[in-house]
């Protein structure tokens, strides 16, 4: 995948397409650049900073395989690829497939503070294909429960981020 395109969700084979989510979320995080990319770019240690991921095992040098539920009681398993790891462009990409299919990534970028202390700004971007069957009943009338979830999973791992980096 090229940094900066938006490649289309892809349902796994075999399934309907199902109700699309794209995601959109900005993190200022208030630690150097380097640091923010390297804890992001450690998706199999995601679990001990940020409380909705319930575990990554990685399966292989850029495959794992996620546990994921946030405020709904709906837990997800989520097949993870990397498809970018750019420290000196500040890019993460992932392909998504299992309950949900699609991709996300990170644009992580510098960025000053307050008084002009050095920060970070860390670009959020998923869309996602939901392929696991009695979500994909539910997402149509529960889209805005869906969404309201996912940002508030959101916040909580920025905060836990900054918890992480002592930031």
């Amino acid at each position: 995948m090229t940094p900066g395109t938006d490649p289309r969700p892809r349902p796994a084979p075999g399934r309907a397409e199902g109700p699309t989510f794209a995601f959109h979320h900005v993190w200022r995080i208030a630690a150097p650049t380097p640091r923010v990319f390297e804890a992001l770019a450690a998706a199999d240690r995601y679990a001990e900073w940020w409380p909705q991921i319930r575990s990554v095992t990685r399966e292989g040098p850029d495959d794992g395989m996620a546990r994921v539920r946030s405020v709904l009681p709906i837990p997800l398993t989520l097949h993870l690829h990397r498809e970018v790891s750019d420290a000196e462009t500040g890019h993460l990409a992932v392909r998504i497939a299992g309950d949900l299919c699609g991709w996300a990534r990170w644009q992580v970028r510098p960025a000053l503070g307050a008084a002009g202390a050095l920060a970070t700004v860390a670009d959020y971007r998923q869309t996602v294909v939901v392929a696991q069957p009695r979500l994909r009943r539910l997402a149509p009338p529960a889209r805005l429960l869906f969404i309201a979830n996912h940002s508030w999973m959101m916040r909580s791992g920025e905060r836990g981020l900054r918890r992480h980096l002592d930031c």
